[in-house]
Formats: structure tokens, sequence, C-alpha cells
């Protein structure tokens, strides 16, 4: 009980800002290491490496931002495909779409004639980010949903 309680009242609580530096170097040599497994082709090995490390850095997101955090995980959707880990490519890439074509709703809505360039521009990015998103499921998704994903796609093209 008295463990417990000088918890409560310990000053030296435990600081994120200062341990974040390590972590944020951590969590990129680990990313850096299944990668490294990726390009190697160890596809099989690294598929639930992929998944553990997507599941105890998530807690990291604020550390990234949630968008970059998702996006630094692009490179994982062919892997767990082709490691037969369908359901978990599929939503690793629902969540990366849903950041993208966030962005572009809010770029779409501030577009008006004195910020046009810079909008274009953005949203220029933007689409380049989803159609590569896209490039990543091509071979392993089925006709129907890739015709939705590609129809969304021409959506945003179609009024940006």
């Amino acid at each position: 009980n008295y463990y417990s309680k000088s918890m409560l009242y310990n000053d030296n609580r435990f600081d994120l800002e200062s341990y974040a530096e390590n972590i944020f170097t951590y969590n990129e040599r680990l990313r850096g290491l299944l990668e490294n497994q990726i390009n190697l082709g160890e596809f099989e090995f690294v598929s639930d490496y992929i998944l553990k490390y997507m599941e105890t850095s998530d807690v990291f997101k604020s550390l990234y931002g949630e968008y970059d955090f998702y996006n630094y995980m692009t490179n994982f959707i062919s892997p767990l495909y082709i490691a037969d880990e369908n359901l978990e490519a599929r939503i690793l890439y629902e969540k990366i779409k849903k950041l993208i074509t966030s962005r572009l709703d809010q770029l779409i809505t501030a577009k008006n004639e004195s910020n046009f360039e810079y909008i274009n521009s953005l949203s220029s990015q933007e689409l380049n980010s989803f159609e590569n998103l896209i490039n990543y499921i091509i071979e392993f998704e089925n006709e129907n949903y890739l015709e939705n994903e590609l129809s969304e796609y021409n959506k945003y093209l179609n009024q940006l």
C-alpha cells in the first residue's frame, strides 16, 4: 500500500518528452530492420513481426502524427498480402487511405482563388500518394474492390 501511494505522489513521473528521442530512434531502427527483411524477400518470416510492430508501435502515433505514422507503414502492405495476411493488409491500406482522403477533403474545401497554386500543389502530392497506395494493392485485391478504389481516386482527381 505504501508503494502505490508513493507512486501516486512521486514527482519523478515518466516524462514522455525527455524519452521521445530514444523512443523515436528505437522505433525507426526496428522499422528499418523490418524493411531490410522485406528487401531481402523474407515476407513469410517478417509478416508476424510486422503485425507485432504495428500493434506495439501504435502508442507512438502522437510522436509522429497519425498521418506520418501510418504513411511510414505503406511499405508493409504488399509484404502482408504476399504472406497471406490479407485482412491486415487491407486494414492498413484503409487506414492510410482514410488519412489521405481526409487531407484531400480539407484541401477541396480550402480551395479559393487566393491560394489556388498552393492548394493545387498540396493536392497533387496527396493525389500522388493515393495513386501510389493503390499501386500497392493492384496485384492482390479483387476486381470489384480495385474498381471502387480507382473510382474514388478519379472522383478526387476530378474535384481538384
